[in-house]
């Protein structure tokens, strides 16, 4: 399986990187990173610490897309819209990780998906797909009580709530026949009042180092459960990444989940 790596130079790039250079089955075929990234040029396995890789960081998508087979994008939304115009013009199966992105790129993705395999995840985790789906059930299940989505990431993360915590919200509102947008309040502010009846409540922290955690609270007369996903290293996004790359390759033209890679098993 040879990959092209959009945002190979970042945190979650690099972890695939190393990963991948550890997979026998699996090759870097191509890193790419905006044009006037800094290490444009540089010997990939350089900047991830490993040997040399005799792959050198680039810019050309198009040339880039040439030497693979399957595309991975652990970038941001703004390099996302020069993929897409590469991959317009040469279509690849393609695991996109990017969070934030607006209706416009979703369209994008969306039509190509009519040429080729699109696999769209916000999480590539296979717990929290896991947590996804559980979390729906018991909102159908619990239908009277009420949900509250926590999730936490590091610092640096640029946009709030994270993409993981509004499928999650996604998911809940479909069970229980609500519109996400209408039904979800963000956070609270002195002097909102008592909470409202069928609200999703989220709420997103940031700081430190902290890899990404959700937990969602199903609370009831008297009772309340709890449904949690710690993520303890970046290094289970890269496994997921590989893992809906080698599936991706495999598949007619269409729109993709996490949930289709992982089967009927958990499947509603």
């Amino acid at each position: 399986m040879k990959i092209v790596l959009q945002g190979a130079c970042g945190r979650m790039g690099l972890q695939v990187v190393r990963l991948a250079a550890a997979t026998p089955d699996v090759e870097l075929a191509a890193a790419l990173e905006h044009p006037d990234h800094p290490l444009i040029g540089r010997d990939l396995g350089q900047v991830a610490s490993i040997e040399p890789l005799g792959v050198a960081v680039e810019a050309d998508a198009a040339a880039a897309l040439e030497r693979g087979d399957v595309v991975i994008d652990f970038s941001i939304p703004a390099a996302a819209a020069g993929l897409l115009d590469a991959l317009e013009a040469s279509p690849r199966p393609s695991v996109v990780a990017v969070t934030g992105l607006d209706d416009d790129l979703r369209a994008r993705w969306a039509a190509l998906a009519g040429r080729t395999a699109v696999l769209l995840a916000s999480n590539l985790s296979l717990g929290a797909a896991a947590l996804r789906l559980v979390a729906a059930h018991a909102a159908r299940a619990l239908a009277d009580f009420d949900v509250e989505i926590i999730e936490a990431h590091h610092a640096g993360k640029a946009d709030a709530p994270s993409g993981t915590a509004l499928d999650i919200v996604s998911e809940i509102a479909a069970a229980r026949g609500l519109d996400p947008a209408g039904a979800t309040v963000h956070g609270r502010r002195p002097g909102e009042g008592p909470r409202r009846a069928g609200c999703i409540g989220v709420h997103a922290v940031r700081g430190g180092t902290v890899a990404g955690e959700h937990e969602v609270l199903l609370l009831g007369e008297h009772e309340r459960l709890s449904l949690r996903h710690s993520a303890e290293s970046r290094e289970i996004f890269a496994r997921g990444a590989l893992t809906a790359a080698r599936w991706i390759t495999g598949q007619s033209p269409g729109l993709y989940r996490m949930d289709d890679v992982l089967g009927p098993a958990l499947s509603p």
